[in-house]
């Protein structure tokens, strides 16, 4: 007898390959932000979330962005908890104090805690945040993918969706973004997917470099190509490590900050304007989240 999960399953459609190449081509599994204005933008592999079966693929065209409503309604300032906001935060008011030093500019005081708290991805954002890959899974290679989309030809085998993804139009839809809008830099995390970050933002016959990063001891190694944009401004792409506590990431303040450094290199004062005077959605006392205080980036 087949159970509630697969007789649901037994009656979901199957989509196309145009219709899921259609839904990939679009702002499908991405953050959003400022993409008007933002001239840092981050991208990563995919959500880290756990595998979902699909069940709508009607495409986004136009880009999200977290409202400081939004983030007082996701569990309430869950997204307080998540350790890649912070590192995200770190590193955005990192690159602007960094960069606003070196003009001999006063950053004020605008902490990680607020901007992410109020900021992060959001349409006044100093960023604009991406994903290579529109569908969660809790790791670049996870057991649940196939049982989640096995009712799904085109994405039951994992590699099969990636090169969908890379050959089906949303690769070019990322090309496009970056020609249309013109960055200064885009950060991609993880550097198992160099060649794929590479291909989505059209850097494939580029200049590039390796920069190390650190101390001895505590060092990671970055890959920057640089490509000139038809109106002669430059894009870097900077391809890092994970964001993560593991071993060989981006595991420590130090790291980020040596990151936020680098890249402040490549933008200029006008790359981060003044944001609103809007109240914090998530008051804290002396400068602390949580009764803890304000560290690193």
């Amino acid at each position: 007898m087949l159970g509630a999960r697969d007789r649901n399953k037994k009656y979901m459609k199957q989509f196309t390959r145009d219709e899921l190449c259609d839904y990939f081509r679009s702002f499908a599994g991405m953050d959003g932000g400022n993409l008007e204005k933002a001239k840092l933008w981050l991208c990563g592999i995919e959500h880290g979330q756990g595998c979902a079966t699909l069940e709508d693929v009607t495409p986004e065209h136009k880009p999200g962005a977290w409202s400081v409503g939004r983030r007082v309604q996701e569990g309430k300032g869950e997204h307080r908890t998540w350790p890649l906001w912070e590192k995200a935060a770190k590193i955005v008011v990192g690159i602007r104090r960094n960069v606003l030093e070196e003009a001999h500019k006063d950053p004020g005081s605008l902490t990680w805690q607020h901007y992410r708290d109020n900021f992060l991805y959001g349409q006044e954002a100093y960023e604009f945040k991406l994903n290579l890959f529109p569908l969660a899974c809790p790791g670049v290679n996870s057991r649940n993918w196939a049982s989640a989309h096995d009712v799904q030809p085109e994405l039951r085998d994992k590699e099969q969706y990636r090169n969908l993804c890379r050959n089906g139009g949303r690769f070019e839809f990322m090309r496009e973004l970056r020609k249309t809008h013109h960055p200064k830099v885009i950060i991609a995390t993880g550097k198992t997917s160099l060649e794929d970050f590479v291909n989505a933002f059209g850097f494939e016959d580029c200049p590039h470099e390796e920069i190390v990063i650190g101390n001895r001891g505590s060092e990671c190694q970055l890959f920057v190509y640089v490509d000139r944009d038809a109106d002669g401004s430059q894009t870097r792409l900077v391809v890092t490590p994970f964001f993560s506590y593991r071993r060989n990431c981006l595991n420590t303040d130090e790291l980020l900050e040596a990151l936020a450094s680098c890249v402040a290199r490549w933008m200029s004062p006008d790359d981060f304007p003044e944001l609103s005077n809007a109240p914090d959605a998530f008051p804290t006392r002396s400068g602390t989240v949580d009764g803890t205080a304000a560290s690193g980036v």
